[in-house]
C-alpha cells in the first residue's frame, strides 16, 4: 500500500484509511494520486463521523467504532467528511465531494484535476 498502487482511472479505498494515522493515510493517498490519470479519481468508502455530536443510533455506532479503532490500531480512526477532504488536499488532490451516504457509511471522491 505504501509502495505502489496499480494504475487505473479510479482507485477504490473501502475501509482502508480508518486503519491508519493521518500521516500514513496521506502517504497512501499520494500513491493513489500517482496511479491515476489527470481525469482520474479516488473513491473512499468509510464510516463517516458527524461534524457535530448527534444523538441517534448511527452516530453512536460510528463513535463506538472510532473508539475501537483507537484501541485496535496504532493511530487508526474514523473521520468526518471534512477530515477526508483535508487528507486529499494534503496528498495533492485538486478537489473533492461527498458523493453519498447510507447508514454508517459514506463515499468521498477525490479528484486529481477539477
Amino acid at each position: 500500500m505504501f509502495e505502489a498502487v496499480p494504475k487505473g482511472e479510479v482507485v477504490l479505498l473501502q475501509r482502508v484509511l480508518h486503519d491508519w494515522t493521518d500521516e500514513e493515510s496521506v502517504k497512501i493517498l499520494k500513491k493513489c494520486y500517482e496511479a491515476i490519470p489527470d481525469h482520474g479519481k479516488v473513491v473512499i468508502m468509510e464510516m463517516i463521523l458527524t461534524e457535530m455530536p448527534e444523538d441517534n443510533v448511527i452516530a453512536k455506532n460510528t463513535s463506538q467504532v472510532d473508539i475501537r479503532m483507537m484501541l485496535y490500531t496504532s493511530g487508526g480512526k474514523e473521520r468526518t467528511v471534512r477530515e477526508f477532504q483535508m487528507l486529499g488536499k494534503e496528498a495533492g488532490f485538486a478537489g473533492s465531494k461527498y458523493a453519498c451516504g447510507a447508514d454508517l457509511y459514506g463515499v468521498v471522491e477525490l479528484f486529481k484535476k477539477m
